[in-house]
């Protein structure tokens, strides 16, 4: 009998325990903003509430758009340890703090998604919109921040607020609190290759070349490879490579049927290469492009020289 009670002791312990220790674990991870994970769930649709019930607590929140959404957009979220009530005072993630994400409106607003930004990981797509900017001590443009690193968007995405899946595709909205204007929604594709990310209006529904399949980022990712080889140290003659309105942009001779512009298999894509010559005059690049991923040319203004 004795070795019985032992066990059962041991048993009753080993619940107490567990039933405590994941009710603070729960606990701590609501104050920081985290979905508690020891318990069941349920949702009444009626009125909105979902309910996590623990082995020693009680917890509830109001849903704002969707079951999916983070605790940041709940409201009425309670915990309750046994009977006792116990303060929830959500703490926000450092992501969360510190800037503000807002659109610049389009006046003419095409009715397609325009490609904004493109790197080997990720496309960045607006709608209707002129521009993004993110507020800091003083405003920004989206662009300049994803030039120098797009982990940018992982902080506007914990920012924003999830409502859920739709179609292909998870939907986040700004928070009324975080925005200076009307609000902006972002979609971020789901499926393989295709993580591209659409920022638009709030209010905007997913359009129908939203999430598709579109080869347009050539000029965001093309690389110079110079295919040219050298002979002896003697200075080569210089030809005239292009020219716009204003310059005229010169290379030495032996490179100018040797330039290529090139884009690394990417994305399910094969490499792409073009002879530079090409891309520039049929608007694939813009000589403005090119100059910022090489310093081969000598670039001469049409009044005086501005070698750089």
């Amino acid at each position: 009998m004795g070795t019985i009670f032992k066990f059962i002791n041991k048993i009753i312990i080993f619940i107490l325990l567990f039933g405590f220790i994941t009710a603070f674990v729960d606990y701590y991870r609501m104050i920081n903003a985290e979905m508690p994970v020891f318990n069941k769930v349920q949702y009444n649709f009626k009125t909105k509430i979902q309910t996590y019930k623990g082995l020693f607590y009680k917890a509830e929140r109001k849903i704002l758009a969707s079951p999916d959404e983070s605790l940041m957009d709940s409201s009425n979220i309670k915990y309750k340890l046994f009977l006792f009530p116990l303060n929830v005072s959500l703490k926000k993630k450092k992501a969360e703090e510190g800037f503000s994400v807002f659109g610049q409106g389009s006046l003419e607003c095409e009715m397609s998604s325009k490609l904004y930004f493109a790197d080997l990981n990720v496309k960045v797509y607006t709608y209707c919109l002129e521009d993004i900017f993110v507020k800091e001590k003083e405003s920004k443009t989206l662009l300049s921040y994803l030039e120098k690193d797009n982990s940018i968007l992982d902080d506007i995405n914990n920012k924003f607020g999830y409502m859920g899946i739709h179609q292909n595709m998870m939907e986040f909205h700004s928070r009324e609190k975080d925005s200076l204007d009307g609000g902006l929604v972002m979609y971020q594709c789901l499926g393989d290759g295709m993580n591209d990310i659409y920022f638009a209006p709030t209010g905007t529904l997913p359009q129908m070349d939203f999430c598709t399949y579109k080869d347009d980022d050539f000029a965001f990712l093309f690389g110079i490879v110079d295919e040219s080889i050298e002979q002896g140290n003697s200075p080569y003659e210089k030809e005239v490579f292009y020219e716009d309105e204003n310059f005229i942009y010169r290379v030495d001779k032996n490179k100018s049927n040797y330039l290529f512009a090139v884009v690394p298999e990417i994305r399910g894509k094969s490499e792409k290469k073009i002879l530079l010559k090409t891309a520039l005059q049929t608007g694939i690049v813009t000589m403005e492009q090119v100059e910022k991923k090489t310093d081969v040319f000598e670039k001469v203004s049409k009044t005086h020289d501005v070698n750089s």
